[in-house]
């Protein structure tokens, strides 16, 4: 069974909202925004994570580390947030306070493939997923 966000070419289940819509998302399965293609799932994804990385916080800084980001991308009240730090800490390389440039493509890269895995299950994402389509959604977020 193929999983809610490679259904909705969404793999990091980004809700559906003004944000979504912004980066071509055409609609919604109830909360999770539907994208036209995977790489345009892709590209909100780096493109929400570059806002995360340039706009504050809400606590009077910017998001520069794995474990930030991922505790306003799956807040523990609906995820296991510290299995998800762990497995994409694991995916990167990286301890979760390891400070990162959120528009590095290398890190985008690694950071959606790290998402990806945790949201869909390591196997879905991959059979699913090229590394060809979340280069280009890094780029695409990048070149914005």
């Amino acid at each position: 069974m193929t999983t809610r966000g490679i259904r909705n070419q969404n793999p990091g289940n980004i809700e559906y909202g003004p944000f979504a819509r912004k980066y071509g998302a055409t609609g919604s399965d109830g909360r999770f925004a539907i994208f036209p293609t995977m790489v345009d799932g892709l590209r909100a994804m780096a493109e929400l994570l570059v806002v995360y990385s340039t706009h504050p916080d809400g606590k009077g800084g910017k998001i520069d580390t794995v474990e930030e980001a991922i505790n306003r991308w799956a807040p523990s009240n609906e995820n296991h947030t510290a299995a998800y730090i762990a497995l994409v800490c694991t995916v990167l390389e990286c301890s979760k306070d390891d400070e990162f440039d959120f528009t590095d493509p290398s890190f985008l890269f690694w950071m959606l493939t790290g998402i990806g895995e945790e949201e869909n299950g390591p196997k879905a994402f991959t059979e699913a997923v090229s590394d060809a389509e979340i280069a280009e959604g890094v780029r695409m977020a990048l070149a914005a």
